[in-house]
């Protein structure tokens, strides 16, 4: 319960509706609870006495309240719909905008498939509760204690039946609670593993096509998908025994009812009209006890969905950010590695270090290349400069302050990094150029499409920068998505740019081009491009050559030549390669 407290804030632009829907379930019940009493009277008064005119007032009567109990419970369902989805809406978005703001260690360690199970099945399961919560919570309990207090009231002689069938109800739902706490929980995993394996097919569906591995994935996912079936049976199978359990406690109840009140009546004891009304007071105390147990159902999955939802809230960023003061203009591109260290997971008690003992000076306005085998650490390393992920030990510094103490402002708009894997959205391609500088006007978007050698392609294009670009850049070639990529790392003219291989799709005359227009329009940006082709970084101001997360050797390419027998066989190797 704890837990589900700590969404209260989700709830507060709901303001007055929150405290008015209890007042209409107030209402709606008392509706219902005053019918068999006046049901009592038409029996006992109205009927016995052949009191025609009290039996048709006190007909009209009992139609009026069950109009106004009708039009009440349409208002408190359309109440409830409201305030849940307000509040699955305030949520998701609350959970969204925490995501954004976690670090990629974090992202990690929670699983992308396991994100997106919480932002859609788990804040649905939530919503579903607070929809039926918002009635039940309040509707069940007013109901079952006001059933009690005015069964007793009608037939004092038969309140002992009440006692054993809550006693009865009451063991059988705790009992059933317990149980399906554990399968709905083992249920959302399932849910996470098959979305798992549904992600990583969808990502890689071409991989999957041209090693005609269909039938492989159909097998892989139809176990996941089998084992996600089990899991809802068993809980689908809790949840089914709920009313059958119940709806024998209520006929049971009846009959008792029925076999001890009816002697009762025979003996003029008790009116009929006090049995009958006492039986519909017994009807609702059960509907009450159905009702509030299929909400526990939905609380016992509820309590899963909220844990899954806190654990994202509760995620510390490990990157935390600053709020210095240094101005963004101030930054010159200075970067120096100081004994930088980084294992990717520090919580496995294994010290499997990407980076190890690294000592690097970039110069401001260098043009660095970086080089290794793939899995050296090449990507790690450019990747700790915009603190995307901080060093286990070690610093980083910029401009000699430790990288940890600038904002994250300053950072991002000085710091541009393009990635491998060009990644666009769907949209048009100048919003997603955009993105590099949502500030950015036509010039800045053609000038950045000129360096990246795109301008040509786009000016072909239907609408040229308003051209559509499906989800993926998938309208796109890898080399026209690496262009507009790069074109994106451009448009904000940043001190620093990383370019993590990414122009590995371009042919080498587009990617000569794309060098010497950096070369030019860049002179005071210090430019670190990562590479697997010592090609593509030959004429850098200084190459870096990492092996298994060290430094083996700096230099320039003529130096690198003459002093790293490592570098040497690499050239070679290529150069046998592209001979």
């Amino acid at each position: 319960m704890a837990t589900l407290k700590k969404f209260k804030p989700y709830f507060s632009s709901l303001g007055i509706l929150v405290f008015i829907a209890p007042i209409f379930m107030i209402l709606e019940v008392l509706c219902e609870l005053i019918q068999p009493y006046l049901l009592q009277l038409v029996i006992d008064r109205g009927i016995k006495n052949n009191d025609k005119t009290l039996i048709v007032e006190l007909g009209a009567l009992m139609i009026f309240i069950a109009v106004v109990g009708v039009l009440l419970g349409i208002l408190n369902t359309y109440n409830s719909s409201k305030i849940s989805t307000v509040f699955a809406m305030n949520l998701r978005e609350g959970t969204f905008d925490k995501i954004q703001r976690l670090s990629f260690r974090n992202i990690d360690e929670l699983s992308i498939s396991n994100l997106i199970v919480v932002l859609t099945n788990d804040i649905n399961q939530l919503q579903n509760f607070v929809m039926s919560g918002t009635r039940i919570l309040i509707r069940s309990p007013l109901l079952f204690i006001g059933s009690i207090i005015l069964g007793i009231i009608t037939a004092p002689r038969l309140s002992p039946i009440y006692l054993v069938i809550i006693l009865a109800i009451s063991t059988v739902l705790f009992l059933i609670i317990k149980k399906s706490y554990p399968l709905f929980y083992g249920a959302q995993q399932g849910l996470d593993d098959m979305n798992t394996t549904l992600k990583e097919n969808f990502d890689g569906i071409m991989a999957v096509k041209s090693f005609v591995q269909e039938n492989n994935e159909k097998e892989k996912f139809k176990g996941k998908s089998s084992n996600l079936a089990k899991l809802n049976t068993s809980t689908s199978r809790i949840v089914g025994t709920v009313l059958p359990i119940f709806l024998a406690c209520i006929n049971l109840g009846i009959v008792a009812i029925l076999w001890f009140g009816g002697k009762s009546a025979i003996n003029n004891v008790l009116p009929i009209g006090s049995l009958v009304a006492f039986i519909n007071y017994l009807s609702q105390l059960l509907v009450a006890l159905i009702i509030a147990s299929l909400l526990f159902m939905n609380f016992t999955r509820a309590m899963v969905s909220a844990k899954r939802v806190e654990n994202i809230m509760n995620a510390t960023s490990d990157v935390v950010f600053m709020n210095t003061s240094k101005n963004a203009d101030d930054i010159r591109g200075d970067i120096i590695f100081e004994n930088v260290s980084f294992d990717y997971d520090e919580t496995d008690g294994f010290e499997e270090y990407a980076l190890k003992d690294v000592n690097l000076h970039i110069k401001e306005g260098e043009f660095v290349g970086i080089i290794g085998a793939t899995g050296s650490g090449k990507s790690t390393l450019v990747n700790l400069i915009p603190r995307f992920y901080d060093p286990t030990s070690g610093k980083v510094l910029l401009d000699g302050m430790d990288i940890r103490n600038y904002n994250e402002a300053t950072l991002r708009k000085n710091i541009s990094i393009v990635l491998q894997s060009a990644t666009l959205f769907s949209g048009t391609v100048k919003s997603n150029i955009v993105q590099g500088n949502l500030d950015a006007v036509e010039d800045d978007i053609t000038r950045a499409a000129k360096i990246a050698q795109a301008k040509e392609f786009i000016d072909r294009l239907p609408e040229n920068y308003e051209s559509i670009v499906y989800q993926r850049g998938n309208n796109l070639s890898g080399g026209q998505k690496q262009r507009i990529s790069i074109a994106r790392g451009l448009v904000g003219n940043p001190k620093i740019l990383i370019l993590d291989d990414s122009t590995s799709a371009l042919d080498a005359k587009s990617e000569s081009l794309v060098k010497k227009a950096l070369n030019r329009e860049l002179k005071n940006t210090t430019t670190i491009m990562v590479a697997q082709k010592i090609s593509s970084i030959i004429d850098a101001d200084k190459i870096v050559l990492i092996d298994q997360g060290q430094i083996l050797a700096v230099g320039n390419h003529e130096e690198l030549m003459n002093n790293s027998v490592h570098y040497k066989n690499i050239y070679n190797t290529q150069l046998g390669e592209e001979a």
